[in-house]
């Protein structure tokens, strides 16, 4: 399931169809940056926010993502969450 396309967002995110079977195991992929599991959202969003600074960072890109930008990619975020607890329910 896509959260986001490039078409309309900075941020291509989509929940990873091969992730395993268990909910903490689910991923969360922002394609080209980095994929974190249910567990690692659960526990700390921000965190995971700041290490895709971090990387972005790194890149040099000559586009600076806009903070506006990472509040749009901690919704999807968010959203991912919200599904993986509808399908998950333990």
């Amino acid at each position: 399931m896509s959260y986001s396309r490039w078409s309309n967002s900075f941020w291509y995110t989509y929940w990873l169809s091969n992730s395993g079977d268990k909910r903490d195991e689910q991923l969360f992929c922002i394609q080209t940056v980095k994929t974190f599991t249910y567990k690692e959202l659960l526990d700390d969003t921000d965190k995971c926010i700041n290490i895709v600074k971090d990387i972005i960072n790194k890149e040099n890109l000559e586009y600076k993502v806009k903070d506006e930008e990472y509040t749009e990619l901690k919704q999807y975020m968010l959203k991912f969450l919200i599904d993986i607890e509808r399908e998950y329910k333990e």
